[in-house]
């Protein structure tokens, strides 16, 4: 009688270490807190490779090869580009719009974006040094640029760069608003966030802060949060450096796990095996166990689907309970498979910008 029931406790072993996979292993929450956004000037690989390995607490890079996509395409940003898309991050391309004033005409702007396309591939656009009014010539700039970069192919980010606080019209036509860039000392002393933005997801909102002390880094990340920021880049360089986007701050490999222990669901590197390794013990377990006792089951008389007539019960029939429960296990199993296969290379994201790229180049 006991040993009747024993693929039955087995089945319900597979059936919660097959579960197990499905917990140890689960794709990342898009509802995240916070993820890093990197405006990265660097031509040094060696910071290209940290950033990038530090996916994915890392979800953004914006490509700047020289203030603009430059005169033809860089086979070694394209490279880089390339593994950093590989990895889930998402690329940028930095263009600058001089707050929309006409110094950089609407046609140049296109321009540019159809090069980074062209020649990069990215994933989105960011828009540096955008207006922050919602003046109508303003905001008809920025619309248009919207619409030219949603009709170009993939993702199509959007993320405007006015550095401040901004008006909602821009919510419409952005997926992503840096609405601080600018150093510690502001952000402790003068920060005034648009009252606006609660209303919208965290994931709409970018916030870059530079001369921060390594002290200071953790709770820089924590009042980023506080104050709706979905997206952060700290960092200890600032205005005492041409351009404080040139390398990554000293403690950046700290940021990054920082990032990571605030989001317990981003995936790691690497899938976690250890239930697997159970779930095939328990797998070979059962078949043997319920092997047995269908053959015994056969030499005891038993016809498998009918007994005297009647219609088999799961509770008469063990070994077809263990069946049907080993299919659902297996179906959830496999399906994990294929979601875990597409959405390893998935990561939701949105840019950040580089104000001193403009002036710096």
């Amino acid at each position: 009688m006991l040993l009747g029931f024993l693929p039955l406790l087995l089945a319900i072993a597979l059936l919660a270490t097959s579960q197990s996979i499905l917990f140890f292993n689960a794709p990342a929450n898009r509802d995240m807190k916070v993820r890093i956004g990197i405006p990265l000037n660097a031509d040094d690989p060696s910071d290209w490779n940290q950033a990038i390995g530090e996916s994915p607490a890392v979800g953004i890079i914006v490509l700047n090869p020289s203030n603009g996509p430059g005169d033809s395409r860089n086979p070694e940003y394209a490279s880089r580009s390339q593994q950093a898309q590989a990895r889930g991050i998402r690329i940028l391309g930095y263009v600058h719009t001089s707050y929309a004033n006409g110094t950089v005409k609407l046609e140049t702007a296109k321009t540019w974006i159809d090069e980074y396309y062209d020649w990069y591939h990215v994933d989105g656009i960011l828009l540096d040094e955008a207006n922050a009014t919602c003046r109508q010539s303003a905001f008809g700039y920025y619309q248009s640029l919207y619409q030219h970069i949603k009709a170009e192919p993939g993702l199509a980010l959007v993320v405007l760069n006015p550095g401040n606080p901004t008006g909602e019209c821009y919510a419409a036509i952005s997926d992503v608003i840096v609405t601080f860039e600018n150093d510690y000392a502001n952000y402790e002393d003068n920060y005034a966030g648009a009252n606006w933005t609660f209303m919208y997801p965290s994931s709409h909102f970018f916030h870059i802060v530079l001369n921060v002390p390594p002290d200071r880094m953790h709770d820089v990340i924590s009042q980023a949060i506080s104050r709706g920021a979905g997206w952060v880049y700290v960092t200890d360089l600032g205005e005492q450096t041409k351009n404080p986007y040139v390398t990554l701050p000293s403690y950046f490999d700290s940021e990054a796990e920082d990032v990571l222990l605030r989001n317990p669901t981003l995936p790691s590197s690497s899938l976690n095996y250890v239930p697997g390794v159970l779930l095939l013990g328990v797998v070979a377990a059962a078949v043997l166990a319920s092997g047995a006792i269908f053959m015994q089951e056969r030499r005891e008389g038993g016809s498998g689907l009918t007994r005297k007539g009647t219609r088999c019960r799961l509770h008469q029939k063990p070994a077809m309970t263990f069946f049907i429960i080993l299919f659902s296990s297996a179906s959830k199993t496999i399906r994990f498979v294929f979601v875990t296969a597409s959405g390893l290379t998935e990561r939701e994201s949105m840019p950040s910008p580089t104000r001193y790229s403009a002036s710096s180049g």
